[in-house]
């Protein structure tokens, strides 16, 4: 899933990113999001952000989010 990187880096405010529906297996990264008032969504019960394959310390995975006001609705 390599466009969640940019799409996140590059979000401005009042931007909305979506993610469509599917099983998106992630390992290794953590994806940062420092704008404020942006809207993350997926599909409610069928878009599924999956960290199963990471191994070790889990503080370096998932989204990272330092921005404010921030709304992430259907992973």
């Amino acid at each position: 899933m390599t466009f969640i990187s940019p799409a996140l880096k590059g979000a401005k405010s009042g931007d909305i990113v979506s993610i469509a529906a599917g099983t998106y297996a992630l390992s290794g990264k953590a994806y940062k999001l420092s704008a404020s008032n942006v809207k993350i969504f997926g599909v409610a019960g069928k878009t599924v952000l999956d960290y199963q394959a990471t191994t070790g310390n889990d503080s370096g995975y998932g989204i990272d989010i330092s921005g404010s006001s921030n709304y992430i609705c259907g992973l």
